[in-house]
């Protein structure tokens, strides 16, 4: 099993060299990849790579599924193969992929951009996944597991995400390191997410509530990275620019309103 410091070499060369692999090594490797992906502990401690190799695992399969229809055939066939192993990454990344690709998002995009799987197969896997999807969020899955959020944009550009999506993730929302983990799921450090964006997925003013109690307890995490992130979810839930608390080396920031602006 290769292990995860070595998965990026990998994956650089990769792309140029499936075409030569056979393809029934596919189903095994791909199932593998995945599984090396998830992480290992509840609650993220510190920077991670795992989410970035997720993208560039999804974009492998993306670019040599466009090669040829030998190519998509297989990348079909990786996607049942990492559905059946149960993956909550690779797979969502490449649906979600295909829903912007044939405007099955609410956000404006030309029709007729490059895919591998056709609309009705798209919808179809659209339909088949929403519940494992779901199920992810609402089990814990996504907060302890998972080094990435494919599975909830998924949901969400699906324009699928529910109030009792919201009401459960909110509820588990209920520490500092469950706050901090999903900080630094949503709005680590060079990633932005809108303020109207996170008060869909969460009750931000609960969220907050709960930040301004921690932080009146001295309980924030120490962590350069993870307090940058924690930061950075205040911000958004305030509707301010995140770039703006860069500099901010206390807890003020977060003491100094409990509303939401």
């Amino acid at each position: 099993m290769l292990a995860a410091e070595r998965i990026a070499p990998l994956l650089d060369r990769i792309l140029d060299l499936l075409p030569q692999l056979p393809a029934e090594n596919d189903t095994v490797f791909w199932p593998a990849l995945a599984r090396i992906l998830v992480r290992q502990h509840d609650w993220i401690r510190g920077p991670e790579a795992l989410g970035s190799l997720v993208e560039d695992a999804g974009r492998t399969l993306w670019l040599f599924g466009k090669l040829s229809e030998h190519s998509a055939n297989r990348v079909r066939a990786i996607l049942d193969s990492l559905i059946a192993g149960g993956d909550l990454l690779i797979a969502p990344w490449l649906l979600r992929k295909h829903l912007f690709a044939h405007n099955m998002t609410s956000h404006a995009r030309p029709i007729g951009g490059e895919f591998i799987l056709t609309k009705d197969e798209t919808a179809n896997y659209l339909e088949r996944e929403l519940p494992r999807y779901m199920n992810a969020i609402t089990d814990g899955m996504l907060l302890k597991r998972l080094p990435c959020t494919e599975v909830l944009y998924f949901i969400l550009n699906a324009q699928r995400w529910t109030s009792d999506l919201r009401t459960s993730l909110t509820s588990q929302l209920d520490d500092i390191v469950a706050i901090t983990t999903f900080a630094a799921l949503t709005v680590p450090p060079k990633y932005l997410l809108d303020k109207e964006t996170m008060n869909k997925i969460i009750d931000g003013e609960v969220v907050l509530c709960r930040l301004v109690e921690v932080a009146n307890e001295g309980r924030i995490p120490a962590d350069p990275w993870l307090r940058r992130s924690l930061l950075r979810l205040v911000a958004t839930l305030r509707g301010h620019d995140p770039h703006a608390i860069r500099d901010q080396e206390d807890d003020s920031y977060i003491l100094r309103n409990s509303a939401l602006e």
